[in-house]
This record gives C-alpha cells, structure tokens and sequence, in this order.
C-alpha cells in the first residue's frame, strides 16, 4: 500500500507538473516556467489536486505499518499468566 501511495504521488504529483513547467520552460523561457502565471495557474492546481488521491492511499499504508508495529511491541497474551507455553 506504501509503494502504491508513492507510485501515485510520483507520478501524479512530481512528473505531471514537472512536464508541464518543462514545456512552459522550453517554449517561453524558466523565467516564466517559475513565474506566478504558471505556479499558481489552474493547470498547476488541478495537477496539484490530483496528488491527494496518492497521498491518501500512502498515509493508510503508513497507518497501518503503524499498527502492525505497535502490535508487535504489545507482549503476547498466552504468556500474561505467567505460566510458561508447553511444547506440544
């Protein structure tokens, strides 16, 4: 779930706006690739909102590798009793 997060977020959230500055930047210039015009343009936040998706699967993943971690701290439950597990 991690790794899916991370995919989306890259290619949602890096590469599509990256191309899209890149064009701006080859056909008008980097001064204006980094201009208000583009940085803030509807184009950039469409882009910008379509990274949430990733963003979300990727903070569940980390949740749940969270949760896998604490239950693996917590002590197990058969060995509370203070008796010792058989061998079968």
């Amino acid at each position: 779930m991690l790794g899916i997060g991370l995919m989306l977020f890259c290619l949602r959230g890096l590469y599509a706006p990256g191309i899209y500055q890149a064009y701006a930047s080859i056909t008008e210039g980097l001064w204006f690739a980094r201009s208000p015009e583009i940085v803030h343009s509807k184009v950039m936040e469409t882009l910008v909102w379509l990274r949430v998706p990733g963003d979300i699967v990727f903070a569940l993943g980390a949740a749940f590798l969270g949760i896998y971690a604490l239950k693996l701290l917590r002590p197990d439950r058969r060995t509370r009793t203070g008796r010792a597990l058989q061998p079968v």
